[in-house]
């Protein structure tokens, strides 16, 4: 009771004291009305009678100037009588009047009318004493008299009539002045009234209005999860204690909103944002890349072989790591990209930012080196890997749903490649039948209507800066698609039969191009083509170079065919038959992508080899890893030992081109020299050196910077 009448207090005595100090003012008013006004009326009514009477006292004094004029001519003794009775009359309304005449004035005009009343009635009264003597003289004399004597009394009327209408207006006048004086009395007291509603408003609006309102504003903040606001304490009353009490509230929401929050939004194990997270984090990413014309990428990496951990070694271990591979995730990924965890050993990362497929292959990169150290747990040394599959917005996806999916693909596609690497989406594994069917159709009119294209990129040596060697890549200009690479369609002409006519297509188009540059002739420069394995397993291959070079009137010793190690040993002797073949037609072979299939001496001198290229793989961290350069130093130096030519293959950077030279290699080839580009652009760049890279024309900008150049593979 203590605590709800304090409050009850502070509100009734300010209403209690307004309402009383109003009600005083407006009875001072009502009684002072009732007064002024009483007395005002009061005179305007005893002047408003006098008036009436002063008017009853004319007409009767006309009558009597009316007889007194009949009388003159008719000396009707009647008359008299009726004069008799208007005396009387007059006398009546004189005393009714006589009341209102209490001024100076007014007293003077009333001796003056009593005297002049009765002058004439003694003039009265000596004409009728004249009528009965028959004196007519007499009579008018004393009519004369009369008429001298009414005139005083006429001009005597007209003073009361004007004293009392002066009065009338003059009380009129002060009622006026009454209703003037009660209306200022009401203006006052309602500026009054308006003057303490004010400060009554300002009181309770600090006493409870402000608080009541804060507290609501409070309630909406906290409806819309802002718990970081409090509002102020200005009493100690109830509504003060209410609002420490809401302050209160808002800190324990606080607290147990952060614990629900990360419940519900982070992984419990590694603490990295969960699947809830993603989706929204995703759909601020597309829209931030939407807006700044940039490149998503989404990687979804799963641990190869988490299960045989769990199983041998048991779920704590698994855990523990899982945990460590969350915090190589988070330490290693640049401050912009999200790192989540999917779920068992699946974990996302949402690189946003990206100029190019380069810098999707750069993250992926460095989640690849994070799994390679050692994990050291219960005094037992794990080694880890990972597959990782490459999603790109907004190329692969416009949505996350979608994104997510075609990350899964091409994950799956990581793992069915050997696993331990990355893999980008590729759009023709995802088609369903029909579409697939409809993309087989293309491909087989492709060669006639002009869709496939062959671009040019070259190999430098890094002695002499020239151009040695320029490598054709296939390229597919599809109506809807856009422009696909090798990798993405390859596949899909070896599955169908025609990669023979697509191979044969690709080397005569490059060959005329190549012979239409008089310059390229004239350096000795070296055209380079790719076969793919089932165009290599053609029984018809070497017939087919033959026919072709022949048709085109192109010299075999300037040709060079590149394959890859695991492409040659599917079939061993049919290989060395047709390398031996090729070579007798003058034909170089090289072994592509050396390094990281089954490469060994014996295979280098079985296939009769005149050149070798390093795999890019081992370039892209040659300045960062000491294993990678030792690995690259011993191919130059082993390649070199054996008269081979070596090459390097995905050279990005002066610091990279700088190392290979100092290792004595012997040519490079990658974009720090020059993009892939049409052959119109690459005779352009190759017959004016002096133009910066930054100007070469038409670069294919958004190539995969894993891309294995190759006129008819990926």
């Amino acid at each position: 009771m203590k605590m709800r009448s304090s409050i009850n207090i502070k509100i009734f005595m300010p209403l209690v004291g307004g309402f009383l100090l109003l009600l005083v003012l407006f009875l001072l008013l009502a009684i002072s009305l009732q007064r002024e006004k009483r007395l005002v009326l009061n005179n305007i009514t005893s002047t408003q009678d006098a008036t009436v009477a002063l008017e009853d006292l004319e007409d009767t004094e006309a009558r009597m100037d009316t007889l007194a004029e009949t009388y003159r001519y008719g000396r009707d003794a009647s008359v008299l009588g009726e004069l008799g009775q208007m005396e009387q009359r007059r006398a009546a309304l004189l005393q009714e009047i006589s009341p209102n005449l209490s001024g100076p004035l007014e007293r003077d005009l009333l001796t003056a009318y009593e005297s002049g009343v009765k002058d004439s009635q003694a003039s009265l009264l000596e004409m009728a004493a004249a009528s009965d003597a028959k004196d007519s003289q007499r009579f008018d004399r004393a009519y004369e008299s009369w008429l001298a004597e009414r005139k005083v009394v006429d001009e005597a009327l007209d003073g009361f009539k004007n004293r009392f209408n002066s009065r009338l207006g003059d009380d009129i006048s002060a009622f006026r002045q009454v209703i003037t004086e009660v209306m200022l009395m009401f203006l006052l007291i309602l500026a009054v009234s308006g003057l303490l509603i004010y400060l009554l408003y300002v009181y309770l609006n600090r006493l409870i209005i402000r608080p009541i309102h804060e507290l609501i504003d409070g309630t909406k903040h906290v409806a819309e999860e802002n718990l970081d606001w409090n509002i102020g304490v200005h009493s100690s009353d109830e509504i003060g204690k209410l609002s420490l009490a809401f302050n209160e509230m808002v800190g324990k929401l606080k607290d147990s909103y952060t614990n629900l929050k990360t419940l519900a939004f982070h992984d419990p194990l590694t603490n990295l944002p969960n699947r809830q997270v993603l989706e929204q984090k995703l759909q601020d990413s597309m829209a931030a890349a939407k807006r700044e014309g940039k490149v998503l990428g989404v990687l979804l990496m799963d641990l190869d072989r988490f299960k045989k951990i769990n199983d041998t070694l048991g779920h704590d271990v698994g855990d523990m790591v899982l945990k460590e591979v969350a915090n190589r995730l988070r330490d290693r990924m640049r401050q912009e990209d999200t790192v989540v965890r999917l779920g068992g050993d699946e974990f996302v990362i949402l690189a946003p930012g990206l100029g190019s497929v380069k810098d999707a292959v750069a993250v992926a990169d460095r989640v690849l080196k994070a799994l390679e150290e050692v994990v050291v747990l219960a005094e037992k040394q794990l080694y880890i890997n990972g597959s990782i599959g490459i999603a790109l917005y907004p190329n692969d996806g416009e949505s996350a749903s979608v994104l997510i999916k075609n990350a899964d693909i091409a994950l799956y596609g990581a793992k069915a490649a050997g696993r331990n690497r990355y893999n980008f989406y590729n759009k023709l594994t995802d088609l369903r039948p029909a579409a697939q069917l409809e993309l087989e159709n293309d491909l087989r009119g492709a060669l006639n209507s002009d869709q496939l294209k062959v671009y040019f990129q070259p190999l430098v040596n890094l002695g002499t800066g020239k151009v040695t060697t320029v490598e054709a890549l296939l390229r597919w200009q599809h109506p809807t698609l856009g422009l696909l690479l090798p990798h993405e369609f390859i596949p899909l002409a070896e599955e169908i039969g025609i990669i023979g006519r697509l191979g044969e297509w690709a080397l005569k188009t490059a060959g005329r191009n190549f012979l239409s540059c008089q310059k390229l002739r004239e350096e000795n420069v070296l055209l380079a083509l790719n076969l793919s394995p089932a165009q290599f397993l053609e029984d018809n291959l070497v017939e087919n170079i033959s026919n072709g070079l022949r048709e085109i009137n192109f010299p075999a010793s300037s040709l060079i065919l590149e394959i890859t190690e695991s492409l040659a040993m599917t079939d061993p002797e049919k290989s060395r038959e047709k390398m031996k073949r090729l070579s007798e037609m003058g034909i170089a072979i090289s072994i592509d992508d050396f390094g990281i299939g089954y490469s060994s001496l014996g295979s280098i001198k079985e296939f009769a080899a005149k050149r070798i290229k390093i795999d890019r793989s081992f370039i892209r961290h040659i300045i960062t890893d000491q294993q990678d350069t030792a690995i690259v130093k011993a191919i130059i130096a082993m390649g070199h030992n054996l008269k081979l030519i070596v090459a390097a293959e995905g050279a990005e950077t002066d610091t990279q081109l700088a190392l290979l030279k100092s290792l004595d290699c012997d040519e490079v080839q990658g974009y720090i020299i020059a993009r892939p580009m049409p052959w119109k652009d690459f005779e352009r760049w190759f017959l004016g050196r002096d133009i910066p890279l930054s100007e070469t024309p038409n670069a294919v900008e958004n190539e995969p910077a894993a891309e294995v150049a190759g006129g008819n593979v990926d």
